[in-house]
């Protein structure tokens, strides 16, 4: 018997190291496989697919930025393929030529008709001499004056490359501004095509230029005095027929010789460049020019053609105007650039 309970203590303690050895390597293949996947628990098994959402918020800015990027590149193509003149380096790098003086718009005031509208615009250093239209038209005096210290500038020629620039009420204000100077100024409408100054400063038409030019009549005969003290008129007189080369035959330029020794300033307001001759013939008798530009509306490809226009005959190009800086007119209702109408088309034709 007590052989027997000795064998199964044995085989007992035999059996309890082999458990502990199944144990320890259970233990083991457990280790091993957990490093080898990864220990995952499964909870709850999933309903259904719930896919992520982009916050509001990050989708608004983004979509801004990209607004923002598309209005910039809109803005750089529009300005790289917009050829009109805004700004002083479009005039002095563009064209070559000093800005002698920016002119703010000047607007009408009242319900009045339109004649009345024209001439308070062209009258603005008249009837508003404390705006800032009459101060720019006074640096525009003061900048000439300075010209015509250091060259022979009495016989100034205002024009423009086509029509609705306002050079007509640029050189009337400049006239008027002249004779506030206390200088003895003419002002000569060598429009021959479409005359304003008779109308805007209420005296007759004719005798005007062409009477002088083609009948013979005395220049002085023809000058008409104004209600500006120091400021006189020659109108530019009944078409009659008279042909358009007649500005550079030599009694025009008899004309302007004893008037530049009558007068202190001699104003020419003639046609645009670009419609007519007139200008170009005259450019030549005159000691200097002024180019008219509006800001907003001149292309700078015709105001360059204008330029040589100017440059074949070799005219004294001493500056140029920037009208309307602040911006382009409305397409409707009452402004103070006054068109042309089809006759220059005529006329060129």
């Amino acid at each position: 018997v007590q052989v027997n309970e000795t064998m199964l203590a044995q085989s007992a303690d035999a059996l309890r190291e082999q458990a502990s050895a199944l144990r320890t390597e259970y233990q083991r293949a457990q280790i091993a496989e957990a490093a080898e996947v990864g220990q995952v628990e499964i909870v709850d098994p999933p309903i259904r697919a719930i896919p992520l959402r982009t916050p509001a918020t990050r989708v608004i800015l983004f979509a801004g930025f990209l607004g923002l990027l598309a209005g910039a590149g809109l803005l750089v193509g529009r300005e790289m393929m917009d050829r009109t003149i805004r700004s002083r380096s479009n005039i002095e790098q563009g064209l070559r030529v000093p800005l002698l003086a920016t002119i703010p718009r000047i607007e009408s005031r009242g319900k009045t008709s339109e004649g009345v509208k024209r001439q308070q615009v062209a009258l603005t250093t008249v009837k508003d001499a404390r705006s800032g239209g009459s101060e720019a038209f006074r640096q525009l005096r003061t900048n000439l004056l300075y010209t015509a210290e250091h060259e022979a500038v009495r016989c100034i020629l205002v024009t423009s490359a086509r029509e609705g620039e306002g050079k007509t009420s640029v050189a009337v204000n400049l006239a008027v501004s002249f004779a506030q100077q206390q200088l003895k100024v003419l002002l000569i409408d060598c429009d021959l095509v479409r005359s304003r100054l008779a109308g805007l400063m209420n005296r007759a038409k004719t005798p005007g230029l062409q009477q002088v030019l083609l009948d013979n009549l005395p220049p002085d005969a023809a000058v008409q005095p104004t209600d500006i003290p120091g400021l006189s008129l020659l109108a530019a007189g009944s078409d009659g027929g008279a042909p358009f080369d007649a500005a550079g035959t030599e009694r025009f330029r008899a004309i302007l010789r004893y008037f530049a020794v009558t007068y202190d300033i001699v104003l020419l307001d003639s046609a645009p460049l670009l419609a007519v001759a007139d200008s170009a013939a005259m450019s030549v008798l005159a000691d200097g020019v002024v180019m008219v530009m509006r800001a907003g509306s001149t292309k700078l490809d015709e105001a360059e053609e204008a330029m040589r226009h100017l440059d074949a005959v070799h005219a004294n190009v001493i500056g140029a105007v920037l009208n309307d800086v602040d911006g382009c007119l409305p397409k409707s209702g009452m402004s103070y650039y006054y068109g042309y109408g089809p006759r220059y088309s005529d006329a060129s034709a």
